[in-house]
């Protein structure tokens, strides 16, 4: 049995099916979600590891090479190189593209930098980060104005805590922050006739900058924590520290030696807005995340920010990456709106009425089943799916064009409505499904790209396939129910020759005297082609 005689008899459950589409398309549709590009792996684990102070030939041999000793022993790695400058050491992991479980070849790279004992005190713990758009920032908020750093910085920690307390915020990566610190700067001069070293110094502050924990204190009604606490808050605080005593009650103290002052660690990132220097902080949203709504989400929490901020703070928005998207969305929709009228005037034009209109009406159920298709193999709205959409959307009608006619053309010739959708589909079947796999040939192989830019565009392919796929779907299962149940409500009784349009006749007998003077002179037709 074959699929348009399936559907003409069960034409309830066809178009039961035509409603869940509608239904289920759109709730997809709104359920999607919307991101500037779509998330892919880049198969590239970084490690980056610091080394205060330490000359570049000291990071290489004390913190790289222990390194890359151990990464040598992981299997599913491609390749690797790396970097030593003064004080950092940072490595590039390729992961082999051939390799079954990549996660696993992430932990193993964690566990080999986990297993190096032998790096220098100094050496902060490696950093482990694979490089990936699952979490992809959306906004960057920047803070400037005629105010000191430590008051900017005040209100840009508020801001902070605010917007990582939004629904799908991941992070925030911050720019032009420097955090604070106490600089002591000792004069030489002192410390020789005093004769104490910087060592000293450094074992003084330390021994008394700690917090020690001292277990439990429990009586008979409670418990209590127990902890020892000596950081420093204030400069004061340090100054005070007590450097060498003796049994005759004298001591040194910091600030015999030294001054303490109270500033920020030096610049390494600077960021200006608009000439002013400024405090930025890049809003990251997490994988699951609608860049549109987090965005939509710290806007409002930014009003609310800026009716409590000095009139001299200044706040700007900047790389609003939900504008693409929005955009992107836009131009769908004037496309989809303008191509929709543009397809119903050219249908109108060379076809009747009914099957005009039951092609046009093949153009939102073949969307909505794409939808809802995209949506369960887990593709989001983005830049590259949209230009997907975009592509085909022009294609939608071509095959339900050719079904509608060849039925309608048997309805013309006086065959019972049902039976002409029968016959008229098997007709068109072969040629029609030949068209399709034609565009499948040529989008197909773009989904077999297995290198970077492959990846990120797949969905293109993947989009293509799945709306010609909802097309072809459409013309073959849900267009035959239509057009002979229409046909049937309509035009009861014994359809007329359909009489064509004058000007389509002139525009016919035009074509074919065209036709029959190429025929006729067909080798200069084809040395003028070449030519």
């Amino acid at each position: 049995m074959s699929l348009a005689k399936f559907s003409i008899k069960n034409s309830l459950l066809v178009n039961l099916i035509s409603v869940f589409i509608i239904i289920v398309g759109i709730y997809s549709m709104y359920q999607m979600r919307r991101v500037a590009f779509p998330p892919i792996d880049y198969d590239i684990v970084s490690i980056t590891a610091t080394y205060p102070g330490a000359p570049t030939e000291d990071v290489e041999k004390f913190v790289t090479i222990p390194l890359e000793k151990e990464i040598k022993s992981i299997s599913g790695i491609e390749k690797f190189h790396s970097t030593s400058d003064e004080g950092l050491s940072s490595i590039g992991i390729y992961i082999d593209p051939s390799a079954l479980d990549k996660d696993k070849v992430i932990d193993d790279i964690q566990r080999a930098v986990d297993r190096v004992r032998t790096l220098p005190e100094e050496v902060d713990d490696p950093l482990v980060f694979e490089l990936a758009t699952r979490e992809f920032p959306v906004l960057e908020i920047s803070l400037s104005g005629n105010i000191s750093e430590k008051v900017r910085r005040k209100y840009a920690e508020s801001l902070e805590d605010q917007l990582l307390d939004i629904e799908g915020v991941s992070q925030i990566r911050k720019y032009g922050w420097r955090d604070p610190e106490f600089w002591i700067e000792v004069d030489p001069e002192k410390l020789e006739k005093n004769h104490v070293s910087i060592q000293e110094i450094m074992n003084a502050l330390q021994t008394q900058n700690i917090t020690i924990p001292g277990g439990q204190l429990t009586t008979a009604r409670d418990e209590f924590n127990v902890r020892t606490t000596g950081e420093f808050k204030t400069a004061k605080e340090i100054s005070n520290v007590i450097i060498r005593a003796n049994d005759s009650g004298n001591w040194l103290k910091v600030k015999d030696i030294a001054s303490v002052k109270l500033t920020f660690e030096d610049k390494i990132t600077i960021a200006k807005i608009n000439g002013q220097y400024a405090t930025s902080m890049v809003v990251v949203k997490n994988e699951q995340a609608d860049a549109i709504k987090v965005v939509d989400r710290v806007k409002k929490v930014l009003d609310d920010f800026k009716k409590k901020i000095p009139d001299e703070i200044e706040t700007t928005v900047t790389n609003d990456f939900s504008y693409y998207v929005k955009r992107r969305l836009g131009v769908l929709q004037r496309n989809g709106i303008i191509g929709f009228f543009l397809v119903l005037i050219i249908l109108f034009l060379f076809l009747d009425p009914i099957p005009a209109l039951m092609t046009a009406c093949g153009i939102p159920i073949a969307l909505f089943l794409s939808f809802m298709v995209m949506s369960l193999l887990g593709i989001t709205i983005n830049l590259v799916s949209m230009l997907g959409l975009i592509l085909v959307l022009g294609m939608l009608v071509d095959d339900g064009i050719i079904v509608a006619e060849n039925v309608y053309r048997h309805i013309e010739n006086g065959v019972d409505p049902k039976q002409a959708a029968i016959i008229g589909t098997n007709e068109v079947v072969a040629p029609v499904t030949i068209t399709i796999l034609t565009t499948f040939a040529a989008f197909g192989p773009l989904l077999f790209m297995s290198d970077i830019i492959g990846k990120f565009i797949r969905e293109i392919p993947m989009v293509v396939l799945i709306t010609l796929s909802a097309s072809l779907f459409e013309a073959f299962v849900i267009l035959p129910v239509h057009l002979a149940d229409t046909v049937n409500f309509f035009k009861r009784g014994k359809m007329k020759q359909h009489k064509e349009k004058i000007w389509f006749t002139a525009l016919k007998n035009t074509y074919t005297k065209t036709l029959k003077i190429c025929l006729s002179r067909r080798y200069f037709v084809f040395l003028g082609m070449i030519l």
